[in-house]
């Protein structure tokens, strides 16, 4: 893998890559432009304790957009499109 571990989800250190991993790069990416700071590796990433101007609505689609355990991430970029269209 070339990816930063901070950008790469845990499953994907077991070999064990699915569409959900490419949803967890995207929430720690959304952090990194949100904070300023690379997120911490395998972690569930808020922004919000970094930079006080993100909503808790954002907060909490990037923390699901990063939650280590599969059953609590986003299924699918659609579900997690959906929850940012809420926000405009």
């Amino acid at each position: 893998s070339c990816a930063k571990q901070c950008f790469t989800a845990a499953e994907q250190f077991r070999g064990e890559i699915n569409p959900q991993s490419d949803i967890y790069a995207l929430g720690a990416s959304m952090f990194f432009l949100l904070s300023g700071q690379l997120p911490k590796p395998i972690s569930v990433s808020s922004p919000k304790t970094v930079n006080s101007s993100v909503s808790d609505e954002l907060n909490r689609i990037i923390e699901q957009a990063t939650e280590l355990d599969l059953s609590k991430r986003y299924e699918s970029v659609s579900w997690m499109k959906l929850e940012l269209m809420k926000l405009l």
